[in-house]
């Protein structure tokens, strides 16, 4: 038999079939095992007899401790056989390397049994997370958050946590002179702004504005010490008012995709709060160094609706709550603009929705079968948390090209391989499932 076909191997005699498929050989059933022929002297085309091994004991039913030292004993036979047809012959040497890695195979998946029983997870549950991990896992080492978005962690609740920077260089910022008054001062204003701008909230073009205001004053209102805490979401929230000024003066000029301009008394009050507001808030080294890093990381306003797309499912699989995604929202809808504020509002939220895929993308790949001490998203994450993250993920390949390609440096290469093996394991979970 020549090196390098695939072969399958009937579990019941032993008996070798020459031929199958790269598929075939991916996902064998509880009733035949199927792996290519050995390359002699390359270590690297060494038969995953692993995966081999786990698909198949994850598709056996009853799978009890009988029914897998049949299936192994029935493999040992089998690949005994497979080794001593070859021509030419592999060494002894090479035969009991291949031997070896079969035990360990046999040895990893009975580990991999305990575990999954150990966390009440079904084993065909647990087998999947564990190749879905293995999928990810090349991509997630290529990813790393960025510093201009929210820090992201996974949370108790399974959803994700969006983190802001703060410093107690901010709160010091309240103790100097005159901070009182001007405060007083963009209160006042903020309060006009959220009664004019309460109404549009219906309007097309303009229910980012609307939530701004409101969310703003909701913020200014607080003691000074808890608006310095919360000042990098002022930071957002004045970027994106400021946004609405030049999208009303776009639609003044071009009456395209809008009703139409705002009111100019709004208009009026929404500037005057952004030439009070604007200044004061970047007066705080949070606020300071966001508006720093929106700048320096431009952002293409093609990347906005990816973004929106991504974080809509996000959403809708409780994966992020409600008080964080409000600022996301804002943000990315005033980043539809070509102004500076707009691409400030879009740097920051699209770094935010791709710090939130690269979490994702990491959670999954950290598996089911972590060892003891292993840092995790979050140790105390529900087993179930990883069901809505990877089904948000397997339904926005393309939206995740876009919001990934920019945070790796092949060009989207390593994300493109990591879908086509994560097709591979949920069609073969699809196929475990029908058995």
């Amino acid at each position: 038999m020549t090196r390098g076909a695939i072969v399958t191997i009937a579990g019941g005699g032993g008996a070798i079939r020459a031929g199958g498929s790269v598929h075939s050989a991916v996902w064998p059933s509880s009733d035949c095992q199927a792996f290519p022929t050995p390359v002699r002297n390359h270590a690297d085309a060494m038969i995953d007899y692993h995966a081999l091994i786990l698909r198949t004991v994850a598709g056996l039913d009853p799978n009890t401790e009988e029914t897998r030292r049949a299936v192994y004993e029935r493999t040992r036979t089998a690949l005994a056989n497979h080794l001593h047809a070859l021509d030419p012959p592999l060494s002894e040497t090479e035969r009991m390397h291949q031997r070896l890695a079969l035990e360990e195979a046999f040895r990893r998946v009975e580990a991999e049994v305990e575990k999954a029983a150990q966390s009440g997870r079904p084993f065909p549950e647990f087998a999947h997370a564990l190749f879905v991990a293995g999928s990810l896992r090349k991509l997630a080492d290529r990813l790393d958050h960025t510093s201009y978005g929210a820090r992201i962690s996974l949370g108790h609740d399974g959803a994700f946590n969006l983190a802001l920077p703060t410093t107690p260089a901010d709160e010091a910022t309240t103790t100097v002179p005159f901070f009182e008054h001007r405060l007083s001062e963009i209160r006042r204003n903020a309060e006009a702004l959220d009664v004019l701008a309460a109404p549009m909230a219906q309007q097309p073009g303009w229910h980012g504005l609307a939530h701004a205001a409101r969310l703003t004053r909701n913020l200014l209102n607080a003691p000074a010490t808890e608006v310095a805490r919360e000042v990098a979401h002022l930071w957002i929230l004045s970027t994106c008012l400021a946004a609405h000024i030049e999208r009303s003066e776009d639609a003044r000029a071009s009456h395209v995709g809008l009703t139409g301009p705002l009111d100019p008394i709004l208009l009026q009050v929404l500037r005057e709060f952004v030439f009070v507001a604007g200044p004061w808030v970047r007066r705080f080294p949070s606020a300071r160094a966001l508006d720093d890093a929106a700048r320096e990381h431009d952002c293409a306003v093609d990347a906005v609706e990816p973004a929106i797309e991504f974080f809509r499912r996000t959403r809708e699989a409780a994966l992020v709550r409600d008080d964080d995604a409000r600022a996301v929202w804002i943000a990315l809808d005033a980043g539809r603009g070509v102004s500076v504020p707009a691409a400030k509002a879009r740097s920051w939220a699209v770094a935010t929705v791709g710090n939130i895929a690269v979490a994702m993308v990491k959670e999954l790949a950290t598996g089911p079968d972590r060892a003891e001490g292993e840092p995790a998203a979050d140790a105390a994450a529900p087993a179930g948390a990883t069901r809505p993250i990877e089904s948000v993920v397997l339904d926005s390949e393309r939206e995740l090209l876009s919001v990934l390609a920019r945070l790796s440096d092949d060009d989207g290469a390593a994300l493109r391989d990591a879908f086509a093996a994560l097709r591979q394991t949920t069609g073969d979970a699809g196929q475990a499932t029908d058995r």
